[in-house]
């Protein structure tokens, strides 16, 4: 709230006040949050997701109501989402690929070419990162993710994604570039398994024996909550076209 107020107020109009601005919310809430955790004894990923929620609260009050003011810049936020829409349809997901495919806009063999492109670039992706900060470029994962916690998180994560894009593309297409930034950015933080949403992103990822990495063995698992997830989402998306208020 405060945020939008020093905006309208004309104090934060340009991305280095809010850069600092953003710094010091940040240490602030590194602060009280680490306070509660310590003193009030209260588990930290309950502080986590009531921090999400509150903040989601408030951007779906105030940001998204009529007349409700944000800068301009912040729509980038997703720009490669809205660089290679009009190329490509920039799914970057095979579960999208999936669903695009379900609703009859990609044929069988245009949805196998996306898929395998997106695994592609995902492992070079890796490579290139390893290379940028000077590490071994082929390595394997040993980072075990498993759990049922793990599983339904990412059941969660790539139901909120997929459903984001098609409600964001029923109501205005030019808005799903920054709904799909702030929705991985948020899923990040309240899902137990950092939000992997992505098939393409999970086998990249055993290529990677980093924190963000993940074993093979827990692959298959991941991929197939993330399936769900997004075959979930469709058939919601499905039942909410079926009201005029969609």
């Amino acid at each position: 709230v405060s945020s939008i107020q020093l905006y309208a107020a004309g104090f934060l109009q340009t991305p280095i006040g809010w850069f600092i601005y953003a710094i010091i919310i940040g240490l602030l809430w590194q602060l009280f949050y680490a306070l509660i955790v310590v003193f009030v004894r209260v588990s930290p990923i309950i502080v986590a997701l009531a921090g999400y929620l509150a903040f989601t609260g408030i951007n779906l009050v105030i940001l998204s109501r009529p007349g409700g003011i944000a800068p301009d810049w912040l729509i980038p936020w997703g720009e490669g989402f809205t660089i290679f829409n009009e190329i490509s349809g920039a799914h970057f997901n095979p579960v999208v690929s999936l669903i695009m495919f379900a609703m009859k806009k990609l044929s069988f063999w245009e949805f196998l070419a996306y898929v395998s492109v997106q695994i592609i670039g995902g492992v070079l992706g890796t490579f290139l990162a390893h290379f940028m900060f000077e590490i071994s470029i082929i390595q394997f994962s040993t980072n075990v993710r498993t759990g049922s916690s793990q599983y339904f998180s990412e059941v969660i994560a790539a139901f909120g994604l997929v459903l984001t894009i098609l409600l964001g593309s029923k109501q205005k297409t030019g808005s799903v570039a920054t709904l799909v930034a702030f929705y991985i950015t948020a899923a990040y933080w309240f899902t137990s398994s950092t939000s992997f949403a992505n098939p393409a992103v999970t086998i990249a990822r055993t290529l990677t024996d980093t924190f963000s990495g993940i074993q093979h063995g827990d692959t298959i698992p991941f991929i197939m909550a993330q399936i769900i997830g997004g075959l979930l989402a469709y058939l919601v998306f499905m039942y909410l076209s079926q009201s005029k208020r969609i």
